[in-house]
């Protein structure tokens, strides 16, 4: 028998150690930055299944990968249905029900207006001399709405009605990769995944808010199991005559405030739903503080919504605001 017990130790340490008790990973999704960090049992085997999960995910909703879900769709033609994963469909039924809810402010058929204004991942550089013109503007307007869009959910697909319409889902595809990463990771012990700073979360941690106007960390809050997004005026943007013009567009066609004495900067959202929060984050941008009370509500998520004059809170989240310059507005 003492021959034998060295042999069941080294097979047991062997199979401890292709299970694994932690996984990190860092790695590139939706032309993003990601990590993931998983504890307990599994976790080798469960992280892997995460990033082969996201492959599959950009694979179906990435706008610039030939053959993708949002890719043939968008070089349709008018009335012509094209097949699409689950994922597609279900990420299509979700965005609908908030750009109805949010009366279009959150806006995933925008993507024509994104991409004149230089905010696309194959057109911004960063820098710009002018700004498209209200003709340019007025012109695209019709076309970019989810009217645009039909799901036949029976035979998985959609179909555009106007073959200049075009969707692009990067303002809910980082949370909804991480929702469905968390789902994978269900069984382990804690989990933090992080899909372009979109964060689901199965553990307690102190939540950094990064201040919109410099290095510093403007406030913080603590999270247990939750999700965290947050969109900024200061994330792609370039200036043009010493105006700042940011990647979060309007209903009317312009980004978001640009016109207001009081712009919001960056609109942080904590939920359940990284999904949600993550296309909430956009709405209330746009939408501002008075007229997301009711959106935020509908689905029980907290906001901290910073602007050029000082900052709102909503719901239950307790922030901790450190830059004491910041006046609260409501």
């Amino acid at each position: 028998m003492k021959k034998i017990i060295p042999l069941f130790l080294i097979i047991t340490l062997s199979v401890l150690m292709l299970c694994g008790c932690t996984y990190r990973a860092e790695n590139y999704v939706f032309g993003t930055y990601y990590s993931i960090k998983i504890e307990g049992y599994g976790s080798q085997k469960i992280g892997k299944s995460i990033d082969s999960l996201f492959i599959e995910l950009d694979n179906a909703l990435s706008t610039s990968k030939a053959d993708s879900d949002l890719y043939l769709i968008n070089n349709a033609t008018e009335n012509q249905p094209i097949t699409v994963s689950k994922y597609t469909i279900e990420l299509f039924k979700i965005s609908k029900e908030i750009y109805d809810l949010s009366n279009g402010a959150f806006n995933p058929a925008s993507f024509p207006l994104t991409e004149l204004w230089k905010f696309s991942p194959s057109t911004y550089v960063g820098v710009a001399n002018s700004i498209p013109s209200n003709e340019e503007i007025d012109a695209i307007l019709p076309y970019c709405g989810l009217e645009q869009f039909v799901l036949d959910e029976q035979n998985q697909t959609i179909t555009k009605l106007n073959a200049n319409a075009k969707l692009d889902f990067g303002a809910i595809a980082k949370g909804y990769a991480a929702d469905k990463a968390y789902e994978v990771a269900s069984d382990s012990k804690k989990s933090v995944i992080d899909v372009g700073r979109t964060f689901k979360i199965k553990d307690s941690i102190n939540l950094l808010i990064a201040s919109p106007r410099g290095n510093d960390y403007v406030a913080s809050a603590t999270l247990n199991n939750q999700a965290v997004a947050t969109s900024g005026d200061y994330e792609r943007f370039y200036m043009v005559n010493d105006k700042r013009y940011h990647h979060i567009i309007d209903k009317n066609g312009y980004p978001a405030g640009i016109f207001q004495d009081d712009p919001v900067h960056s609109v942080t959202i904590v939920g359940e739903s990284a999904t949600i929060a993550d296309a909430l984050s956009t709405a209330v941008f746009v939408l501002g503080y008075e007229n997301s009370i009711s959106l935020l509500s509908h689905y029980d998520c907290s906001a901290l919504i910073i602007t050029e004059n000082g900052y709102y809170t909503v719901g239950d989240t307790s922030f901790e605001i450190n830059d004491h310059s910041l006046e609260k507005l409501n």
